[in-house]
C-alpha cells in the first residue's frame, strides 16, 4: 500500500484477476487494495484544491477532511458549496501522474531486455491507465453521460 500508483493498480488488477489466476494466498493479501488505499493527509489535499480553484472557504461552505474513498491515484472527499449543494471533490494525488509514467518505463525497460511476451501487455496498461490522470476529461464524459 506504500508504495501507491501504479504498483497499487497492479496489485488491484491481479486481487481482481482471482484465484483462477494466481495463488489464494496472494490473492487474499492484496484484495485490500480493491477496498481502500491510504489517503493523503488533507494538508495536501487542501493545497491542492486552493491552487486549483481558491481558497476552499471562498467555494465551500464546509469540505470533509478525511476522504469517503482513497484509489491509487487519487482520494474523494465530501463537500458543501455555499448555497447548500452537497458535491464530492475528487483530488489527485500529488505525483501520481509523474511516478506512473517512471514505474511503467521501469517495467516497460525490464520486459524488453528480459520478459518480452509481456511487452504489449505493459503498453495496454499505459495507454488505458495514463486516462485515468485527465479529471478534467472524466468529468466532462459524466456531464455527458447525464
Amino acid at each position: 500500500q506504500e508504495m501507491q500508483g501504479f504498483y497499487i493498480k497492479l496489485g488491484q488488477m491481479c486481487a481482481g484477476a482471482g484465484a483462477g489466476v494466481m495463488p489464494k494466498e496472494y490473492v487474499d493479501q492484496l484484495q485490500v487494495l480493491l477496498e481502500d488505499c491510504p489517503p493523503v493527509p488533507f494538508k495536501t489535499i487542501e493545497g491542492i484544491v486552493t491552487r486549483a480553484v481558491g481558497e476552499l472557504s471562498g467555494i465551500f461552505e464546509s469540505f470533509d477532511e478525511w476522504p469517503l474513498h482513497t484509489a491509487s491515484i487519487g482520494q474523494v472527499h465530501g463537500a458543501r458549496l455555499h448555497g447548500g449543494l452537497d458535491v464530492v471533490v475528487k483530488v489527485q494525488h500529488p505525483e501520481a501522474e509523474g511516478n506512473f509514467h517512471i514505474d511503467i518505463e521501469c517495467f516497460l525497460q525490464v520486459a524488453r531486455l528480459l520478459f518480452r511476451e509481456h511487452v504489449d501487455e505493459l503498453e495496454q496498461i499505459r495507454t488505458s491507465f495514463a486516462t485515468e490522470f485527465d479529471y478534467t476529461k472524466e468529468a466532462a464524459l459524466q456531464r455527458e453521460a447525464h
